[in-house]
């Protein structure tokens, strides 16, 4: 095993047996029986400041606050602001966890020295806090502690290498963490809004042999008062092995509501403009129905392949009327106006039971601008769009911050 798992192995073991983070760094010859055998390693870290302390306990005692889902965009992009967890807590909280639900392995590879710490859950995750705080050891020490334990547990098949995900990423202002990656051919999710009206959505690849990369990220301020920090498409993306670029969805600008499976589908008018919903799916033969709400007549624009009456696709609509057509299948985007300005919509019409068979699953997106107080962190997802099979090198985030995460190796460059 390589220097930094001895070492790791050596905090448990200097830990229970009661010696301090300061001893630790300075103790020039660390042993450590793993395997079997006794392996030494010179090593000569500095001992924990009170400098190192402080930072750990403000850590432990980040201010709580309820998650505020906060929808806007039509009600399908929410955000969610949350107290942080850095990775560090995580993973003292699972190899703890690992640790106490295997004793054999424990009792093989540690001996007694390391079941007294493990009596006490706080002790055990200042210690692992400690040591990583203070550099005495590294992550990736205490990663191939975690791994090997769930490997002999049988959570890990043999030669799973330590976890790519989860690891925070270090900054000038935030941390920012990789939770996970997931591969869909599409999106399907629900919303309430503050009126208590629940809609369904959909999110589909904008082509033909392509499929959804749903990327789960945290991004965290630890060092800054405040941190603004503005999400925009453009300031972050994924790059492929072969150095191709892919730019998250705008998920306003591209999620459909789902109204598939039924008769009937209502788009409200105002002033002129399309909404709830602007963008709509439907099943071949479901009739579209345009309510004006405004006080002012309103026109739509359709092209005149698309199915509605007349030759030019002109369609008026009256104040406090409704205007109902049945379109074909395919694709329509058309305008909304009331003689300024016009907005685009669209329709798109599908036969039933098209599309992929997936389930709904509860979203919480990352989009905008966000203000994050110190401590505190947004955890959420950004969609992408690639061919499948797409090996993902990795990840350039440029808003508020300048960190490339690597995928393909647990490292990352400002």
């Amino acid at each position: 095993m390589n220097c930094a798992l001895l070492l790791a192995v050596a905090t448990l073991i200097f830990a229970a047996s009661g010696c301090t983070g300061g001893q630790l760094g300075a103790t020039s010859n660390i042993a450590a029986t793993v395997e079997g055998r006794t392996q030494t390693t010179q090593e000569t870290d500095p001992p924990v400041s009170t400098t190192v302390e402080a930072r750990v306990a403000e850590t432990l005692t980040v201010p709580t606050a309820d998650p505020a889902l906060t929808p806007i965009s039509q009600g399908s992009h929410a955000v969610a602001t949350t107290p942080t967890t850095t990775y560090e807590e995580r993973l003292a909280d699972e190899l703890f966890g690992c640790l106490t639900e295997n004793p054999e392995y424990v009792e093989r590879e540690f001996g007694e020295e390391i079941s007294s710490l493990l009596e006490d859950p706080d002790s055990f995750r200042a210690t692992i806090l400690r040591a990583l705080r203070s550099n005495e050891v590294s992550p990736s020490g205490f990663e191939e502690v975690l791994v090997d334990c769930k490997t002999s547990s049988g959570l890990y098949p043999t030669a799973t290498p330590p976890p790519i995900f989860g690891r925070h990423h270090q900054g000038q202002t935030l941390n920012i963490s990789v939770v996970s990656i997931e591969r869909a051919p599409e999106l399907l999710y629900t919303t309430t809004d503050h009126l208590g009206v629940i809609r369904d959505w959909r999110l589909a690849p904008s082509a033909e042999g392509l499929e959804l990369a749903l990327v789960r990220l945290e991004v965290q301020n630890h060092t800054a008062v405040s941190a603004v920090v503005n999400i925009e498409r453009s300031l972050v993306l994924l790059r492929d092995s072969t150095g191709e670029s892919y730019f998250p969805f705008d998920i306003a600008a591209s999620v459909r509501q789902d109204l598939r499976g039924s008769p009937s589908a209502r788009i409200r008018i105002d002033e002129g403009q399309c909404f709830d919903p602007n963008r709509v799916v439907v099943d071949v033969g479901a009739e579209l129905q345009w309510v004006n709400e405004g006080q002012t007549a309103a026109v739509l624009q359709f092209d005149p392949e698309a199915g509605v009456p007349g030759e030019t696709g002109l369609v008026k609509v009256p104040v406090g009327a409704t205007v109902s057509h049945i379109m074909n299948e395919g694709i329509h985007p058309y305008e909304c106006g009331d003689g300024g300005a016009f907005q685009t919509a669209e329709v798109l019409v599908e036969e039933a039971g098209a599309g992929a068979s997936v389930s709904p699953r509860s979203v919480v997106f990352l989009q905008g601008s966000f203000d994050l107080p110190k401590g505190h962190g947004i955890d959420g997802w950004m969609v992408f769009e690639m061919p499948p099979g797409t090996q993902i090198r990795d990840l350039r985030w440029r808003a508020g911050d300048s960190i490339t995460i690597r995928l393909s190796a647990r490292s990352a460059e400002r």
